[in-house]
């Protein structure tokens, strides 16, 4: 999403472009993107979010990602300190266990490495949960 809500997105047929603009009067307090493998424009997983209203802007923290394949869901969770919990109820009983803390796969100050985030133990992110500031 570009500055003010606008999105330029690329019709791969004809090689135009599309502009798409959404602009919200009040944001929710959970946002959830389905990510639908091989489609486009295609959603990476990002640490943070920022969705524009009429008056200003709205910022939003990554807060979980459910995992799908193999006929099996895995999760992590990722708390606001940088700590990331991995769950899958076929391990450690069913009890999210410690994955690794964010600080240390942080390239620069803001950014995570997404292709840390898009893979858990073979499966690819199927859903991501943004949680309001």
């Amino acid at each position: 999403m570009g500055n003010h809500g606008h999105a330029l997105l690329s019709c791969q047929g004809c090689s135009g472009s599309n502009e798409t603009r959404v602009f919200f009067d009040t944001l929710p307090p959970l946002i959830v993107f389905e990510v639908v493998a091989d489609s486009l424009p295609s959603i990476l997983p990002s640490l943070t979010l920022t969705l524009p209203t009429y008056s200003d802007h709205g910022q939003y923290h990554l807060r979980g990602i459910i995992y799908q394949g193999e006929f099996h869901f895995s999760a992590r969770m990722l708390q606001s300190d940088g700590i990331v919990w991995q769950y899958d109820d076929r391990l450690h009983n069913g009890t999210p266990s410690f994955d690794f803390a964010a600080s240390e796969h942080v390239r620069t100050s803001a950014t995570l490495d997404y292709h840390t985030l898009q893979t858990l133990e073979g499966r690819t992110a199927h859903l991501l949960i943004y949680m309001s500031c």
